[in-house]
């Protein structure tokens, strides 16, 4: 299981978001639910640390919603937003999905072809690329989802901080 402390930036909504420089910049939005949606929110643990000064992000390769590999390098130019949840997530995890729907929705046609959010699961046991397919584009059609081996999804956490 992925640990559940989370790193990001000024908390929004129990979501943390922080802008990391890289080629392509990431805002990472964090949210570890109890790792298996049980419990009540009463059991869920936030955090969030600011990292200063802010590091690279190191490109990865996860499977993408087609089975594929898809890598963080692909998306060179773009601003990515990467979010870090799960399928079964009863409310933190659909909640800054659909805001982030909201927030590319208020977006130009332009500004739009320079962003992409990128949804990477942390319960890949259940959040099949098959599931993550219907699942994230629900928020919008051009959210994608990720999803990998355990030992890949934490080593892509634990490149922006989430230990």
């Amino acid at each position: 299981p992925l640990p559940r402390r989370v790193w990001g930036g000024p908390c929004l909504h129990s979501t943390c978001v922080s802008p990391v420089r890289q080629p392509a910049p990431v805002l990472v939005c964090a949210f570890l639910c109890d790792q298996a949606g049980r419990g009540t929110a009463a059991t869920y643990e936030y955090a969030a640390d600011r990292i200063k000064p802010p590091r690279a992000a190191t490109d990865f390769v996860l499977t993408g919603p087609d089975g594929k590999p898809y890598s963080l390098k692909s998306l060179r130019g773009k601003f990515v937003l990467l979010a870090f949840g799960f399928t079964h997530c009863p409310n933190v995890c659909p909640t800054t999905l659909a805001n982030l729907g909201a927030a590319y929705d208020l977006l130009t046609p332009s500004e739009r072809q320079r962003v992409q959010v990128l949804f990477v699961t942390i319960d890949p046991a259940r959040d099949t690329p098959a599931l993550l397919k219907d699942y994230v584009p629900f928020f919008n059609p051009n959210f994608i989802g990720l999803s990998g081996r355990p030992a890949e999804i934490e080593a892509v956490a634990r490149g922006f901080g989430i230990e």
